[in-house]
């Protein structure tokens, strides 16, 4: 799981992008955020939809970021019985958060061959098209 900022707003004012990616089916879940601060609602959307399609969560992979270390955090995956992983300190994030860092880049690039159909405000539009084609 991984957080991306954008440099501009898209059309309906997101500026960030959270990527879950399941590593056994490497089925990619998109959820757009307006701040930093949503990721833990946006995280509970999420869990809520997964958990209503049987799907059980047992370790969730992220960098240090500090949407992702915290108090607050930490005590929702431990009610939810998840154990969290995160990269190990002073190691750059694209060797032990791989996954998202790669499918981020995915988008981005599909997102990017797609800029001629949709402007740039409409960036979080094309990457969900993009995650999806």
């Amino acid at each position: 799981m991984d957080l991306k900022e954008y440099p501009s707003l898209s059309y309906n004012k997101y500026k960030y992008i959270l990527v879950v990616v399941d590593d056994f089916s490497s089925y990619v879940w998109l959820g757009f955020l307006k701040h930093k601060s949503e990721t833990i609602t946006v995280f509970q959307r999420w869990y809520a939809k997964v958990f209503a399609e049987n799907i059980r969560i047992k370790y969730l992979r992220s960098n240090r970021g500090g949407e992702f270390v915290n108090k607050a955090f930490h005590d929702l995956l431990s009610k939810y019985g998840i154990t969290h992983q995160t990269s190990a300190p002073h190691i750059h994030h694209d060797q032990q958060n791989g996954r998202a860092e790669r499918m981020i880049q995915t988008l981005n690039d599909k997102s990017e061959a797609m800029s001629t159909t949709y402007t740039s405000a409409k960036w979080s539009r094309r990457t969900h098209d993009s995650n999806f084609k």
